[in-house]
């Protein structure tokens, strides 16, 4: 390629570069609108289930979970 050629490129990835990083510093943190209610305790099975399911691996005895 010659050096005309490679411009446009270039040009293409210093601004979509710049993009990502203008939207990852300059959009803000989102704000809760609504607080979720608390259906069961850390201690409870439900807790468990609903965890194994969100996180993958099963949480075995010993773990510590603190609300």
């Amino acid at each position: 390629m010659t050096p005309r050629q490679s411009t446009p490129a270039i040009t293409a990835a210093v601004t979509a570069e710049g993009t990502a990083l203008a939207r990852n510093f300059l959009s803000g943190e989102k704000n809760i609108k609504r607080r979720v209610e608390q259906r069961y305790g850390n201690v409870d099975p439900p807790f468990a289930r609903s965890m194994n399911q969100l996180l993958g691996p099963p949480i075995l005895d010993g773990f510590r979970s603190e609300l």
